[in-house]
């Protein structure tokens, strides 16, 4: 019993002296979702769809306790990239926005039906 308790205190003390971060990414297919920040805070959300999709468009949101609850980015079309071979489709947003401890940051693309989320954690 004692052990649990120092082991929860000890993971409390832990939890809260970690630095909390906002950068990372994932992937679900060809659609990928990138998030740059520090802290809590979002400076970007970068969208990304894999391959060649000329008039593509994307929109980034926010999803809290399994709802979405708010769009970042709206519908915004995508730049076509080549880097060496590989081809693809990018969207970004600027933003200074602080969100909470476990909201997921998604990312989809029209007519797509992947959507990847990023957990913002501490």
């Amino acid at each position: 019993m004692r052990r649990t308790i120092y082991v929860t205190a000890v993971g409390l003390v832990l939890a809260v002296a970690a630095p909390a971060h906002a950068s990372g990414g994932a992937n679900k297919g060809p659609v990928g979702v990138g998030v740059v920040g520090d802290g809590l805070e979002v400076r970007e959300v970068r969208a990304v769809l894999t391959g060649w999709y000329p008039g593509a468009r994307a929109e980034s949101f926010v999803v809290r306790g399994g709802k979405r609850i708010q769009t970042l980015g709206g519908w915004k079309a995508a730049s076509s990239e080549q880097i060496a071979q590989s081809k693809f489709e990018i969207v970004s947003w600027p933003m200074r926005r602080t969100f909470r401890h476990g909201d997921r940051i998604c990312a989809r693309f029209e007519h797509r039906a992947e959507r990847p989320c990023v957990t913002v954690q501490r």
